[in-house]
């Protein structure tokens, strides 16, 4: 009689998955995003890649020391008020190698980030065999992980690379604390905090590592490699041969107790070392360890929601992200006002998110089952939540509501589960042990996915693709109809014959005008209207829009020359070079310097009237509109707190001057909340008729928590405003924004 396992093949299937998983699903990977290879650069890749200047040599040291969009100083040292907090030199020293090696030549950025990719599949791939101890369950997650249309904004734009990259080196952190037996040697720790490091220059989401190794180490896996109760050896059949009572131990379980704890916190500390180097370099870099105020809210409306609207406005991003891993029909670059409107109530997709947070709330309890699959199933979950916390828009509002891109890391975990959920009760029994109908449902659902996958690339081919893709998919999308609009105008600016120029400008000019449906306090889109408007040789059309535009973003000397070409030419003030010839022969002359200055602000050139005022308080420190001139211009160059000196001695000198009151209203109200509402005041009962003055006055009195007041002097406003006024629909939206907060 033959003995047991003699006719066992050489190479039991499990142990090939085990060998040949990681590269299948790579090569999945690889196939999956090949056909972006050939793309450009689109949407941010072009500020951060083709428009950046840092990536032009790998040894500048402003990749290491300035923020990940720009720099974080302007003309005058100032830092720039808009800046983002987001510090990620590692991915932008990644664009420079790219650059050196072939300059803006896209097919080798495109080309990285595939690689990138397909290493990222592999790794998926192992850490699931690492967790759940069954290869061919290991090997499904590794191709749900390659081929998942999600994870298109990640892979096929450049700039998605920080996803990519970040993810690679938490995984590789990850795989060093699991080694296949025993716990984690210090070599193996080092490594982790290393890759810990890594992760973070990559992009700074990897903060989530630590609660990540936590939960590994609190429910590590056990002796064998998996979670739960030991497996079947999925080779050859060995009869059990008992060992004596006295030398038996127990069953490996699921690491829990004092004794995990006492050897991990060493390890834990080892771990958070690298957060010491980490923030010291992105506070020497950015000046702030995180973002202060609020971004746009056309890219994270929550920013503009109430308390009871955030709550169900996190549901909202729940409920997206919920929809986009199970049926990611339909993709977008862009989830931003109105796609996530906080203020329409809740919606299917908060009801989604309810129901996605009540299935995890739930599967956490796992972890304290005795249950093999529960246990796995809650710690699965616990490191999905782990990973999703600081995209949430929970507790801390981050830059954007909903953005594909983010799900990538946070897919690991999901797609392992699924892989478990559908596969670990016949991973013993290999492919042909599964059920028709499941072998059925998992290769439709790879097809499926993948060929998804494949569609959406396509779109990310260029930005005429992308944003009439999007926007068609979105019509609701504020930014999105924006993007299209300048994709549309660019395309003009080509175009053939008149009539091509006239018809691709009339869809520009209607996707500005759905954009500003939105949102009526949108500076870029009034802005691109009102060249629209220049572009159909209809000036007058335009004027209100660029004077829209302005208003909302003063210091712009662009739109200022803009608007100062489209007046008539006759008054002499606007003749700036003769006035400078003048001023240069009688430099003495201080009504002529702030004639000069006047003349410059109108036309655009601030630093040249700062340059012309300051001559004229130097020659004449008493004339009054010399340093009424001269705080102004100090303010249009963000010289904000020599301006605010300068305004004050114009106010005490002449208390009549409405315009310096209101000026020093807006520098003190995030400060000096309760002085600026004096100054706004003053200005408004100076000069009442004048409509910045009046939103001016109630944007203080809001500051303030004066909401009833302000929403008086608005409505008065508005009564005052005819319905095809340029400012109109603005001072209506900002009524209803201000109705929204909390009494």
């Amino acid at each position: 009689m033959a003995a047991p396992g003699a006719d066992a093949p050489p190479a039991p299937p499990a142990r090939t998955s085990q060998r040949f998983g990681p590269w299948i699903a790579a090569t999945a990977g690889l196939l999956c995003y090949a056909n972006s290879l050939t793309h450009g650069f689109t949407y941010d890749d072009l500020p951060l890649v083709v428009e950046n200047p840092r990536i032009r040599a790998l040894g500048n040291p402003e990749i290491w020391r300035t923020d990940w969009w720009r720099y974080p100083r302007v003309e005058g040292g100032a830092l720039d008020p808009r800046r983002d907090l987001l510090y990620r030199p590692l991915t932008l020293f990644t664009f420079a190698l790219n650059y050196a090696a072939h300059r803006l030549a896209p097919w080798g950025y495109h080309l990285a980030n595939v690689l990138l990719h397909a290493a990222v599949c592999a790794l998926v791939c192992r850490l699931a065999q690492r967790l759940l101890g069954h290869p061919r369950v290991a090997l499904f997650a590794g191709l749900l992980f390659a081929v998942h249309p999600v994870h298109c904004e990640a892979v096929a734009s450049v700039v998605g690379r920080a996803e990519t990259l970040s993810s690679l080196f938490l995984l590789l952190g990850l795989l060093a604390l699991l080694p296949t037996h025993g716990w984690p040697a210090l070599r193996r720790q080092c490594a982790a905090g290393l890759c810990f490091f890594l992760a973070l220059l990559a992009k700074e989401t990897a903060i989530c590592y630590p609660a990540l190794a936590a939960l590994l180490l609190c429910f590590r896996p056990g002796p064998r490699g998996h979670l739960g109760a030991q497996r079947a050896d999925l080779g050859a059949q060995r009869p059990a041969q008992p060992a004596p009572r006295a030398a038996r131990s127990p069953a490996p379980q699921t690491a829990r107790g004092g004794a995990t704890w006492k050897r991990g916190l060493p390890l834990g500390l080892i771990l958070l070392v690298p957060l010491a180097p980490y923030f010291a370099l992105r506070l020497a870099a950015l000046h702030d360890l995180i973002r202060a105020g609020a971004t746009s809210i056309l890219l994270n409306p929550l920013f503009d929601a109430s308390a009871a609207e955030r709550v169900h406005g996190a549901l909202t991003v729940l409920g997206h992200y919920t929809r986009l891993l199970l049926a990611p029909v339909t993709l977008s670059c862009d989830y931003g006002l109105a796609i996530v409107d906080p203020h329409a109530g809740p919606g299917p997709m908060a009801v989604l998110g309810l129901l996605a947070a009540l299935a995890l709330a739930a599967g956490l309890l796992g972890l304290r089952s005795s249950a093999a699959h529960w246990r796995v199933a809650g710690l699965l979950c616990a490191l999905f939540l782990a990973s999703y916390a600081l995209i949430s828009n929970t507790a801390l509002l981050i830059g954007v509501a909903v953005a594909e891109r983010l799900l990538y890391w946070p897919s690991v975990f999901f797609c392992i589960g699924v892989s478990y959920a559908l596969f670990a009760r016949v991973a013993k029994g290999g492919w042909s042990a599964a059920p028709a109908w499941l072998r059925v449902v998992s290769l439709s659902l790879l097809i499926a996915l993948g060929a998804r996958a494949t569609a959406r690339n396509a779109a990310w081919r260029s930005n005429a693709t992308l944003f009439d893709a999007d926007a068609a998919t979105f019509p609701r999308g504020a930014l999105l109809q924006n993007y299209r609009a300048l994709t549309l105008i660019d395309r003009a600016e080509q175009a053939q014959s008149s009539a091509e120029l006239v018809e691709l400008l009339q869809r520009a000019d209607a996707a500005l005008e759905q954009a500003l449906s939105v949102y009526s306090r949108f500076p870029h889109a009034l802005e691109q209207r009102g060249h629209v408007a220049l572009m159909l040789g209809e000036p007058e059309r335009a004027r209100p829009f660029l004077e829209r535009a302005l208003s909302l973003d003063p210091r712009r000397p662009d739109l200022q020359r803009l608007l100062a070409s489209l007046q008539p030419a006759s008054d002499a003030a606007q003749d700036v070079e003769a006035l400078r010839a003048r001023a240069a022969q009688s430099p003495q002359d201080a009504a002529l310097l702030v004639e000069l200055g006047a003349a410059l602000v109108a036309a655009g050139d601030y630093p040249g009237a700062l340059a012309a005022y300051e001559q004229a308080t130097r020659v004449a420190p008493d004339n009054l509109a010399a340093l009424r001139g001269y705080g102004q211009a100090l303010l249009l160059n963000y010289r904000e707190d020599e301006a605010k000196a300068v305004l004050q001695q114009v106010v005490e000198r002449d208390p009549s001057d409405w315009s310096a009151h209101a000026n020093l209203a807006r520098l003190l109200a995030e400060n000096e909340p309760a002085a600026a509402l004096t100054h706004a005041r003053r200005a408004f009962e100076l000069q009442p008729q004048d409509l910045r003055v009046r939103l001016n006055y109630a944007e203080t009195l809001v500051v303030n928590q004066r909401r009833d007041e302000a929403l008086s002097v608005l409505r008065e406003t508005l009564r005052g405003l005819d319905a095809s006024d340029a400012f109109h629909a603005a001072v209506s939206d900002r009524i209803q924004e201000i109705e929204r907060l909390p009494p």
